[in-house]
């Protein structure tokens, strides 16, 4: 299905096309903005980027017996779930597609 990868570069150059916003100040934005979902994700809060959709952490762990129990020890592996927003899934289901064989 996928038809190659769009890069930040890339998208800062399409971005920046259509706005008054300078391709450089457009990445420089977008490498601003994934840091700071990065430093709110790192405090426990879920990211809503409305149109985009939200991102927050998940964890993964061994069991406990207790509250206390639970620790950076039980943590095996954190996760980012990113959940689309309605605007964005309602777009992509727009989308048609054509046999390339």
């Amino acid at each position: 299905m996928s038809q190659g990868k769009v890069d930040l570069e890339s998208l800062a150059q399409v971005v920046a096309s259509r706005t008054t916003i300078s391709e450089a100040d457009c990445y420089g934005v977008m490498v601003a903005l994934t840091k700071a979902i990065g430093d709110a994700l790192m405090k426990g809060t879920i990211v809503d980027l409305d149109f985009l959709g939200s991102f927050s952490l998940t964890l993964q762990g061994n069991p406990a017996d207790s509250a206390e129990e639970l620790g950076k020890t039980t943590i095996k592996k954190v996760n980012i779930a990113y959940k689309p927003s309605k605007t964005l899934k309602n777009r992509v289901q727009e989308t048609t597609f054509t046999r390339l064989r």
